[in-house]
Formats: structure tokens, C-alpha cells, sequence
């Protein structure tokens, strides 16, 4: 195990990991730093592998979730999940109305259409729940990660 870290690209700044300490080569600690890599000791990379993974799972989850949006807005004119829970308020409403042979032929057909709309957001949401277990497979490469299309991938 290193017992340092970079904490940039650029690797000047650097990171003691048994107590988190920031170290200057010309100063706190760096006579340590420099014998540790007289002595062969390694330093970890600014990120680890698994921190770049989880930066593109990060990225590609938000993607995701923006796609979901424009989708959900071209479907009810706005991505806001208020409108959305308004639309299920009033399903509910012209449900018990219906139940009741109360419901006008008008009615009917608004709620045939809400229903029609609550279940088009409803496979919205079980798409990008599909896209992020896809992504969040163990076996994926960070290069199929990055190079996923949230737009054309299966799953939408």
C-alpha cells in the first residue's frame, strides 16, 4: 500500500494518507516524501481507477436523468414533476368519479388520455432504471461508460 497521494493532474500537491496531511516538497514533510521514493515507494495516482470510474457513472447518471427530462417535457410540455403530479391527482379524481358513473364521455376520454400519459412517464422511469443498472454493471469498461449514448443506447 502507497502512503501517499497526488491530489492533482499536475502532480505538485500530495497527499499523506495515513493522516490526510498536505505536503510540500520543500517543506512539511517533503524530506519524507523524498526519502520514501529514494527508497522505491510509490504514490497513487491523482485519481484511482475506481474514482474515474464513478466520475463517468456520475456523469453518464446525470445525462440519464436530463434525457429522462427532455423526454418527460416533449410528453406534458414541462419537465416539472409538480405538472406530473398533478396529472396523477386528477387521474385519481376522474377514477373515483368514474367509479361512481358520474364521468362525463369528455371525462372518459381525459382520463383514457392521462392514463395513456402516466403510463408513458412510468416507462420513462423504468428505461432509465434499465440504463442505470446497465451502466452500473461491475463488468463495464470505463471506455463503454464514457462512449454510452443516452440518447440511442437500448434501454430507451
Amino acid at each position: 500500500m502507497n502512503k501517499y497521494k497526488w491530489l492533482n493532474k499536475e502532480e505538485t500537491e500530495i497527499r499523506r494518507l495515513s493522516d490526510s496531511a498536505t505536503i510540500s516538497e520543500n517543506g512539511n514533510g517533503g524530506q519524507e516524501f523524498k526519502d520514501y521514493l529514494a527508497h522505491g515507494g510509490q504514490v497513487d495516482p491523482w485519481r484511482t481507477v475506481e474514482e474515474i470510474l464513478e466520475a463517468a457513472l456520475a456523469e453518464k447518471r446525470q445525462e440519464l436523468r436530463d434525457e429522462k427530462n427532455r423526454r418527460v417535457a416533449a410528453v406534458i410540455g414541462s419537465s416539472d414533476s409538480r405538472k406530473k403530479d398533478k396529472i396523477l391527482a386528477r387521474t385519481i379524481k376522474l377514477l373515483r368519479r368514474e367509479t361512481k358513473n358520474k364521468a362525463t364521455p369528455q371525462e372518459v376520454a381525459e382520463l383514457d388520455s392521462m392514463e395513456a400519459l402516466d403510463d408513458l412517464l412510468d416507462d420513462l422511469d423504468n428505461d432509465l432504471d434499465t440504463a442505470e443498472a446497465w451502466l452500473e454493471d461491475p463488468a463495464r469498461t470505463l471506455e463503454q461508460i464514457q462512449g454510452y449514448d443516452v440518447v440511442t443506447e437500448p434501454g430507451w
